[in-house]
């Protein structure tokens, strides 16, 4: 759908809420329940007036294709809940683009909007949220 901004070697990363949780999303929308109950969580989160940053790398990265088919794994389709986001103020949504680029994806392709951060970024991005998630 779309890419926001990119962060390269030369640049910051991102300033983001010194509060939030950050949800490190790694598992592929099928291999199990983790992907889906991982957005669940930050939905969740949000709801409750919590920050949100998502983090999608490894295979996570295939959770952000649409259409994703939920039946495999009787749940929800996570296409959807990505759609969701939004509504629930989610705004920081960050995909590694190496992994992207491992997987042979491009962030264009992807069902929603991220912004793609270098790998050597993620270690700053994480340091700024005050809980981690490791899914």
């Amino acid at each position: 759908m779309a890419e926001a901004i990119m962060t390269h070697p030369g640049t910051a990363a991102p300033t983001l809420p010194g509060n939030a949780f950050a949800l490190v999303l790694r598992h592929g929308p099928l291999a199990s329940q983790h992907a889906r109950e991982s957005i669940e969580a930050a939905l969740a989160l949000a709801a409750f007036g919590q920050d949100v940053i998502l983090i999608f790398l490894d295979d996570g990265v295939f959770q952000l294709l649409p259409d994703q088919n939920a039946g495999a794994i009787a749940g929800k389709q996570i296409s959807s809940m990505l759609n969701a986001l939004e509504l629930y103020d989610i705004e920081h949504v960050f995909v590694e683009t190496e992994s992207l680029a491992e997987r042979g994806l491009e962030s264009h392709s992807l069902a929603i909007e991220v912004t793609r951060v270098s790998r050597c970024h993620l270690a700053a991005l994480l340091k700024q949220a005050r809980h981690l998630i490791s899914v």
